[in-house]
């Protein structure tokens, strides 16, 4: 996640973060970093969250997103970056990075992990049309699973 945060640095992006104590900790890095912040997420706000999304992408804001949201489960895409692509008819940018080494958080739900100093990072994309306004709620959950299979898979 951390690669992914810090390609956006000071490019006037968005960033999502739950209101927890760890996204209390990220928001601080993150303002830092340059981003505006929208604070929430699926279960602490969600229909607000998903409103300011949207403007966001209107206004031509890249939005960055942690698909799996505050509790998981870790690697589970949420609906909601795809609900705003079809709202907004903004296409999602998928994005996978690959890290040497890093250091991994144990007991952390999600084995959060931090790259180390001099590593080598890849990262691969996929780009998503935007999802048609005239989707149905089952296919919006589709998109979301395919955009969760690329992402688990390994390449």
């Amino acid at each position: 996640m951390v690669p992914c945060w810090y390609l956006f640095k000071n490019k006037g992006a968005v960033g999502v973060v739950s209101k927890s104590k760890d996204g209390e900790i990220l928001s601080n890095l993150l303002f830092h970093w340059g981003f505006q912040l929208i604070r929430g997420s699926s279960s602490s706000g969600g229909s607000e969250v998903l409103k300011e999304m949207v403007l966001a992408l209107s206004n031509k804001k890249s939005i960055l997103i942690t698909p799996d949201g505050p509790r998981g489960p870790k690697e589970s895409f949420k609906v909601g970056a795809v609900i705003a692509s079809q709202r907004s008819q903004v296409p999602i940018l998928l994005v996978k990075p690959a890290v040497s080494r890093s250091f991994t958080f144990q007991k952390s739900w999600d084995k959060f992990s931090i790259p180390l100093p001099f590593v080598t990072i890849h990262f691969e994309t996929k780009k998503i049309a935007p999802i048609p306004v005239e989707a149905t709620n089952d296919e919006v959950v589709l998109y979301a699973k395919q955009c969760e299979e690329w992402l688990q898979s390994k390449n």
